[in-house]
């Protein structure tokens, strides 16, 4: 490439003679094979000041783009919570806390894409994946997960012969850690049975059979309870019946039936029936939990 000059007049006197003569040589010549000896010494011949350009100085460019300060608080904000979200630093009772801390992660992260230089199709597709992420954890820490409640049915009944029965079911309905039930019944218990009920009778209350002692005392001729290690009872009392059960596995029914004695009143007048308990599980993400059983009774007998 033939580099351009720019010649500036210093004065001076020079023969014409020389000047046509060097200028008709030079004219001679193509353009593109001039060099820079050949301009230089008729430059000196004319008395001119030769230049050579100065390239421009260019200054550095800038960063276009300049992070905004918030979003170093951001990222900060968002790995602080997920580690509270996902270190199991919490104990049980703050599980909701927990599951906080996570999705205030996911936000902080959110935040921060949305700082970044990046096309918006991308900033979308990134902040998709953090939602997608957050919903991932929070199934796998059991956050949609419905827990069934285990309802205890109660059903007493009279016989032609004035005794009086209790029965009472439990259908269980996921795998169980522990059960415990307390019964208070109007008067003293003359006899039980606690087991679990046979396949057929899962889900409907089972039947059982009362009779009579040759001295007029009722009693639990028969019934179909299966006895199992997993569920122990005791009668903690005249008309207290205390049932422990555990490693229940769903699917189960808990099953009883209770006689009220018809002679041995061990106190007057009788009280009303009474039924509480609770049962743990363990749930995804939750680790141990426990609840408290609810009661339904169908019909109603007086103890006199």
């Amino acid at each position: 490439m033939r580099k351009r000059m720019r010649l500036w007049y210093s004065g001076g006197v020079v023969e014409p003679a020389k000047i046509r003569k060097k200028m008709r040589r030079l004219l001679a010549v193509d353009n593109n094979k001039w060099t820079p000896e050949a301009l230089n010494e008729l430059a000196q011949m004319l008395g001119l000041a030769i230049t050579m350009p100065v390239a421009p100085v260019i200054a550095a460019d800038e960063p276009r783009f300049k992070l905004h300060p918030a979003a170093k608080y951001f990222r900060r904000i968002g790995a602080c919570s997920l580690f509270l979200g996902i270190a199991r630093m919490m104990p049980p009772s703050l599980y909701w806390w927990q599951m906080a801390f996570i999705w205030i992660a996911g936000c902080a992260f959110i935040m921060d894409v949305f700082y970044e230089e990046w096309k918006p199709w991308i900033k979308c597709a990134v902040a998709l994946g953090i939602v997608l992420l957050e919903i991932g954890l929070s199934v796998a820490n059991g956050v949609f997960d419905k827990v069934p409640t285990i309802e205890g049915v109660v059903m007493p009944s009279r016989d032609p012969a004035g005794c009086i029965m209790y029965q009472v079911s439990f259908p269980v309905q996921m795998d169980l850690d522990r059960l415990s039930l307390r019964f208070q019944f109007p008067v003293d218990v003359a006899g039980f049975k606690i087991g679990t009920a046979s396949e057929f009778q899962t889900g409907s209350m089972a039947w059982a059979e009362v009779g009579l002692t040759p001295d007029g005392e009722c009693q639990l001729t028969q019934s179909t309870a299966v006895d199992t290690t997993a569920v122990n009872s005791i009668l903690a009392g005249p008309g207290i019946v205390r049932v422990n059960a555990r490693d229940v596995s769903r699917g189960v029914t808990i099953w009883g039936a209770f006689v009220l004695s018809k002679n041995k009143r061990s106190f007057s007048p009788p009280v009303k029936f009474a039924a509480e308990g609770s049962y743990s599980f363990n749930q995804r993400g939750r680790g141990l939990m426990s609840k408290s059983l609810t009661f339904s009774t169908w019909g109603t007998v007086n103890a006199k």
